[in-house]
């Protein structure tokens, strides 16, 4: 798959609103993906702590897809970003053998909109030689994850979305077109799909503090006061990193220009409290940039899984049953037409939905 493809269907009007959000959400990540890596990827004590968790979820659903039941795996990441996922499991491929186990992991492809952030994930596939190491076996695709076809290989497909693409996929209706695609990306090969997104409860504990400690990547939150130097003029560096529960409504940050000189320092942003209180309800996430976030309630990722997969072959946990600190603010869908995600869910005391 090359190029990009937005493949909307629905009325012109809502085809219009959406390509044009589409255009306007991987501008802005073209644009932020080098200091994304940087600041939040490589820098942000609690987004390294859920990706952690992420990773040791996967490895032992995968675990057990491999080892239990004797499966290959197909893993492709909707939404890769940087490929953090080809570099994990590809080391993983390449201490082992140099081709696919049987049971194993046979591939890893992942798909993102923003051309920048899959040329750094190239970049670091290709500076730790993983692509001489399991040649053949990482992939990228520059596109809309609303647009992977069905996956019709002759391995299990494992499909994941993480760390909440599902919230920067152009809001409500990306979302829903997010558990629609993972859906059909698995269901021919009866396979295996995992959505993880952060959930609207916890905006208040984690979302307002993590947006106020990364500035310099997504821009200034509407939520603070004064815009003074909220335009893009500017670049806003926080003096600290805020973690979970912080009660202090305000965050010091230095101000830059463009070319990196320091306009001024300490400078002081407060939460203006009606603001605050619209987002810790909504769970929407705005920036003076451009950038826009949702964190969905538990309700809602019900519904959508409800709704949009079938019944028998669906399960939704709050994160924080798995790991109480790591997976806190965030919650799993998971789609298993082969059965074999049952032996994780009962290991984990999880149930399925009916």
């Amino acid at each position: 798959m090359t190029g990009v493809s937005l493949g909307f269907r629905e009325g012109s009007g809502t085809v219009r609103r959406q390509a044009g959000r589409y255009e306007h959400d991987r501008g802005i990540w073209d644009s932020c993906a080098q200091t994304y890596e940087r600041r939040i990827v490589r820098g942000h004590p609690d987004v390294t702590d859920y990706e952690h968790f992420e990773h040791t979820l996967l490895d032992r659903i995968v675990t057990c897809v491999c080892r239990d039941h004797g499966r290959i795996v197909h893993l492709y990441d909707f939404g890769c970003g940087s490929g953090r996922l080809h570099c994990l499991f590809g080391s993983r491929m390449a201490a082992g053998q140099k081709s696919p186990p049987s049971p194993g992991i046979a591939h890893v492809g992942g798909i993102d909109f923003s051309r920048a952030m899959i040329e750094l994930a190239e970049r670091k596939v290709a500076e730790a030689r993983l692509d001489a190491l399991v040649p053949g076996r990482l992939s990228f695709d520059v596109g809309s994850a609303f647009d992977v076809p069905a996956y019709e290989g002759e391995h299990l497909p494992f499909a994941v979305s993480l760390c909440n693409s599902v919230g920067v996929m152009q809001g409500p209706e990306g979302a829903r077109r997010l558990f629609e695609g993972v859906r059909r990306y698995v269901e021919k090969r009866k396979g295996v799909a995992v959505v993880s997104g952060y959930k609207k409860e916890s905006v208040a504990s984690h979302a307002l503090g993590n947006y106020e400690s990364t500035l310099d990547v997504c821009g200034q939150p509407r939520w603070l006061e004064p815009d003074t130097y909220a335009s893009s003029a500017y670049v806003l560096r926080p003096c600290r990193y805020k973690r979970p529960y912080d009660p202090d409504p305000r965050i010091e940050v230095d101000v830059f220009d463009p070319q990196g000189n320091c306009v001024r320092r300490g400078f002081v942003l407060r939460r203006n409290r009606a603001e605050t209180e619209r987002v810790v309800a909504s769970g929407v996430i705005d920036t003076y940039a451009g950038y826009h976030s949702q964190w969905y309630s538990l309700a809602q990722f019900r519904a959508w899984i409800e709704e949009l997969w079938p019944a028998g072959t669906r399960w939704h946990i709050d994160a924080a049953d798995l790991d109480a600190l790591r997976g806190a603010p965030a919650q799993l869908a998971v789609l298993d037409y082969s059965g074999i995600f049952q032996t994780c869910a009962g290991r984990w005391k999880q149930a399925p939905l009916i």
